[in-house]
């Protein structure tokens, strides 16, 4: 696992075992969204407003993308695993959009959608930070976290939205975001300390509580790995792993 945590100066590389396998320092101490790891092993991440740099396995330092008048709010790479998908809104959070970039930074394609961005261009996005969390289904959806969960297919066209467990007082709160091979849709729920495990069609399948009133952490960002186990990233500093299903 690459990790990141917040108020530290450095990438750290863990093994299974929790062991630190490979460090390197950089300058910031606050990421503005998630980072990724690109095909080539390097990580990418949003290092000021509007600058993109890319971490290379011997600590080096490049630009990736300086935006200059538009902000990165969130990234993936895509299944095929060459270049990155980056979620771009402008200044003035009005417009948004999708643009695919290879490995040297030059777009290849854009998404632009008046719908596609509608929650991340709104009052909240300021309070968010600019930052949002993003995840493509097997099926090419392109699945965005933020205020809520909402899916579009691989064109840009919207498919539906999730709000939640209703069953719930406490006010639903996506973090990570995750697929599986299965087609499922992963999300974290800050807000009830739990992760929600939906079809490919946005119904609920299952419903985890991730922390106790005794252990109260939440869960920040997931990823599913090949044995489907989930690894849980939370806000207590630690990396969580089970059997989500069989």
């Amino acid at each position: 696992f690459w990790v990141f945590s917040e108020g530290e100066t450095s990438f750290k590389k863990y093994n299974r075992s929790g062991i630190v396998i490979f460090e390197v320092t950089t300058e910031v101490a606050h990421l503005r969204n998630q980072p990724i790891c690109l095909a080539d092993g390097s990580v990418l991440f949003r290092k000021k407003r509007c600058l993109l740099t890319q971490l290379n396995k011997n600590g080096e330092e490049t630009v990736f993308l300086d935006f200059d008048a538009a902000y990165p709010i969130c990234m993936y790479c895509p299944e095929e695993n060459t270049g990155v998908v980056i979620g771009i809104i402008n200044s003035e959070l009005t417009e948004g959009k999708l643009s695919k970039y290879d490995k040297h930074g030059h777009c290849t394609n854009e998404i632009k959608n008046s719908l596609l961005f509608k929650n991340l261009v709104s009052s909240k996005t300021k309070c968010r930070g600019l930052s949002a969390y993003i995840a493509e289904n097997i099926n090419g959806d392109i699945c965005i976290s933020h205020k809520d969960v909402d899916v579009f297919d691989k064109k840009g066209n919207f498919r539906f939205s999730y709000y939640g467990h209703r069953n719930t007082n406490l006010e639903f709160q996506p973090r990570g975001i995750c697929t599986d091979t299965l087609g499922h849709i992963v999300v974290a729920d800050a807000g009830n300390h739990s992760v929600h495990v939906l079809d490919g069609n946005g119904n609920l399948q299952k419903l985890y509580d991730v922390s106790s009133k005794e252990n109260d952490f939440k869960p920040i960002t997931l990823t599913v790995d090949a044995n489907y186990s989930l690894c849980i990233g939370c806000s207590d500093g630690k990396i969580r792993i089970f059997k989500y299903i069989e």
